[in-house]
């Protein structure tokens, strides 16, 4: 069964940065190009827009997130993407998605590995790193997978809901509650990477955490995004967005407005200062039961 599947991505500079570090897959293989990064770093555009939509049963998504001096962030973030968009054929060649799960780990390990050995070879990349967040369809099923604290959201027409684990210092501070949680929204590490592509395998054994798996099930929204987005948006507003354009089953329009206002700023948190990357992905699934009688 083929399974109707849009999806919009917007990666926007910011204000601050005079790199674009982030990028991201879709599953046609669109992605920001090196050309297109130059054209960022040379102020010649400031936000990247690309839509997809098709008809599938197996497909994949991501976004990642560079850093490191230079411009060590951004080769970061592309060599993620285009390792990913290589390995995408033998990913999701399987019947069961718990197959390509283990396959993206593998992949994950290996996307390391480069990443690794181009910072050992050229001393000016040296340090760099990158997040990566992606969610994967394979016959009806969805699974999301992430490393670092790109996150991924699933919306239906009900309740917003984070699904990726964010892997920072104040997340692991929270889960094994070590301090009060009003201290460490202060603290200044709290933003810290305790995960990230790029890491040395010596010194921490990477691997992405995995969501549970969903069967899609009516109009399924996934959303995919930068900390550019997440740390402007609070999760409520993510929700009012999320809920009044999924019901005009609009998934451009929705990305649009949620890019502006990491750019404007929200409740008081200044916008821009980062770059920011939303990705939503709409896939349709067999109606609800009750749904085919409305």
């Amino acid at each position: 069964m083929l399974y109707p599947i849009k999806a919009c991505v917007i990666s926007h500079l910011g204000y601050q940065r005079k790199n674009q570090e982030d990028n991201f897959l879709l599953n046609d293989g669109q992605h920001i190009s090196k050309d297109e990064q130059k054209m960022f770093s040379e102020d010649k555009q400031y936000f990247i827009r690309k839509v997809l939509s098709d008809k599938t049963d197996r497909a994949i998504f991501a976004v990642s997130d560079g850093m490191g001096g230079h411009d060590a962030g951004e080769v970061a973030s592309f060599l993620a993407m285009t390792h990913l968009c290589r390995e995408k054929e033998q990913l999701l060649s399987v019947s069961r998605i718990e197959d390509a799960i283990e396959r993206f780990h593998i992949c994950v390990s290996s996307m390391n590995q480069e990443i690794c050995y181009e910072a050992r070879r050229d001393i000016s990349l040296n340090g760099m790193g990158t997040t990566l967040t992606s969610v994967v369809f394979v016959q009806g099923k969805a699974v999301g997978m992430n490393v670092g604290d790109s996150r991924i959201y699933k919306y239906n027409g009900d309740k917003l809901l984070q699904i990726s684990k964010d892997h920072t210092v104040g997340q692991r501070l929270k889960e094994y509650n070590l301090i009060p949680f009003q201290e460490i929204e202060h603290l200044e590490t709290r933003k810290a990477l305790t995960r990230y592509l790029g890491i040395k395998e010596q010194e921490v054994k990477l691997k992405c955490s995995t969501t549970d798996i969903f069967t899609t099930q009516g109009r399924e929204w996934f959303l995919l995004c930068s900390d550019g987005l997440s740390d402007v948006v609070t999760e409520s507003m993510l929700e009012k967005v999320m809920s009044t354009f999924y019901e005009e089953e609009n998934v451009e329009e929705a990305v649009h407005m949620l890019v502006k206002m990491a750019l404007d700023g929200v409740d008081g948190v200044s916008g821009g200062n980062d770059n920011i990357t939303a990705m939503i992905i709409e896939i349709q699934g067999p109606s609800l039961k009750g749904e085919e009688n409305l």
